[in-house]
């Protein structure tokens, strides 16, 4: 899922991390985002996911989108079956 807005930059699944990168394009400015996961091993009966998105330094006035809102909000719709939006 987050392959669907960003470049991922690591993927370690053993402790619950991706690490991803979103390019600048011309109305919002690069940012990095890390997904993080607990516990990080499958068949869990709970998780926990905490989004955290950083705006990378740039000349750009615009602000970046919220993307730990966008993230946590398509891993209820996956979860809940209906697309992400």
């Amino acid at each position: 899922m987050a392959d669907v807005h960003f470049e991922i930059r690591e993927r370690d699944q053993s402790r619950g991390v991706i690490s991803s990168e979103r390019t600048a394009t011309f109305i919002e400015p690069a940012s990095w985002v890390g997904i993080f996961i607990a516990p990080p091993v499958p068949g869990a009966t709970a998780y926990t996911v905490e989004v955290v998105s950083r705006k990378q330094a740039t000349l750009a006035s615009l602000p970046p989108q919220d993307w730990e809102r966008k993230v946590l909000r398509d891993v209820e719709d996956v979860l809940a079956g209906r697309p992400m939006r």
